[in-house]
């Protein structure tokens, strides 16, 4: 959130507004271009509000000023709750910590719309929500005001917001954070190019998907057309023309019930993604931008870690980002002159064996979760509903709250 008197038009997209802010201060690096208020959102399941816990990790419990905590008890309530303990260095046992803390209530749960009591004083209606945040600004504006809670009138005389001068905690860190450094250094070179596009006349633009982030990892905007996109790193350094064993599957460790961990290969290709591009970690700027139709059946069927790129139908689509940026005419011709990137029937899909215990271990007693605990079932059941929806392209399956008097789950359907 800017805290500066002229901040960037709020009507313009986020990726822009990102942009506009890096160029900002990388043309006055003296800390003086702007000024941000950075603050985090956090959401708990829980039904029951003794258990409504939000959690955080010391780095951003240091940098935060505040923090916007959500609950599925009643989602049309928020909590706006001030970091007090933002730029103090504090020794924790762990590395994570609590936002808030709650405890056995006395009242009936329905006193506070099934929300934690002990977090009243930083309750407001979701429709407050901007007014709380044009408070904290204002209050960063002028150090004379305090910042109240617009629903409860609470005042917080204590609390100051942390801000930053720069954008330096807002990007991946080159040393701690390799691949997603890289990931984000590319995604912004591409950015540039397709914002510099707009002096040749080719009309796209470049923005970030915004309330469905796993659907892609940006999307490119025509004249009446938005295609989604999902940009891979092929890590591996190899010679130009080298297309043969390029991997196809992100390695990550996926939290299951009870906190157990497995480590679970993601596959690029899968039913949800429509557009690839793809490119590699050297020093080669060649790339593929694969519209979904032309991959082949066996990229959507094999188990395999890696698979060959050298196919005469890719050959079109292999591309080169050239200084003067006509790469981005190319993605252009290539999204209009594909009408449908799908192809009109299913995919055949992989078969993945079930969780197994040889394949979950615990990684701290060694012990996997057996097939009769809850959240076992519940994880199986939604993964089983997600892939059918997304094979039909229409359904979207919701977890309530714990113990919520409706239910586990809702069923949204739409086509």
């Amino acid at each position: 959130m800017f805290r500066t008197l002229d901040p960037l038009a709020p009507i313009t997209s986020f990726a822009d507004r990102h942009y506009a802010l890096a160029q900002r201060v990388a043309a006055n690096p003296s800390g003086t271009s702007c000024t941000l208020i950075p603050f985090d959102v956090k959401s708990s399941t829980s039904h029951k509000p003794q258990k409504q816990k939000y959690r955080t990790t010391l780095e951003q419990r240091r940098l935060t000023a505040f923090f916007i905590c959500l609950c599925a008890a009643d989602p049309g309530f928020v909590e706006v709750i001030p970091n007090a303990l933002a730029r103090k260095q504090l020794v924790s046992g762990g590395r994570w910590v609590a936002v808030s803390r709650s405890c056995e209530a006395l009242l009936d749960p329905q006193a506070c719309h099934f929300l934690s009591a002990c977090n009243s004083l930083y309750h407001m209606p979701l429709d407050l929500l901007p007014a709380a945040l044009a408070n904290i600004r204002a209050y960063a504006l002028n150090a004379s005001l305090r910042y109240t809670n617009p629903w409860t009138q609470a005042c917080f005389r204590s609390w100051t917001p942390s801000l930053l001068h720069s954008i330096e905690q807002l990007i991946p860190s080159e040393d701690a954070q390799p691949g997603q450094f890289t990931a984000y250094e590319g995604t912004v070179r591409i950015q540039r190019a397709i914002r510099n596009a707009h002096l040749h006349k080719i009309p796209i633009r470049f923005d970030f998907i915004l309330h469905q982030p796993h659907l892609a990892d940006f999307k490119l905007i025509t004249p009446g057309r938005e295609v989604l996109v999902q940009y891979k790193i092929d890590k591996s350094k190899r010679a130009q023309g080298n297309l043969k064993g390029v991997g196809i599957t992100r390695g990550d460790v996926v939290r299951g019930a009870h906190s157990k961990r497995a480590a679970q290969a993601q596959y690029y290709f899968t039913a949800f993604k429509r557009y690839i591009l793809g490119k590699s970690k050297s020093k080669i700027d060649s790339f593929f931008f694969l519209p979904k139709k032309i991959l082949p059946d066996r990229f959507y069927t094999t188990t395999q870690l890696i698979n060959s790129f050298e196919d005469e139908a890719f050959r079109p689509y292999w591309l080169c980002m050239d200084p003067a940026a006509k790469w981005v005419k190319k993605v252009y011709r290539i999204i209009q002159d594909t009408a449908e990137p799908r192809r009109p029937s299913d995919r055949p899909l992989r078969e993945l064996a079930s969780l197994s215990i040889k394949e979950t271990p615990d990684v701290q007693g060694g012990r996997a979760p057996a097939p009769t605990e809850l959240g076992w079932f519940y994880q199986q059941f939604f993964d089983a509903i997600m892939h059918r929806c997304a094979r039909r392209m229409s359904g979207l399956l919701i977890v309530l709250a714990r113990d919520h008097q409706l239910g586990d789950f809702a069923y949204y359907r739409y086509r």
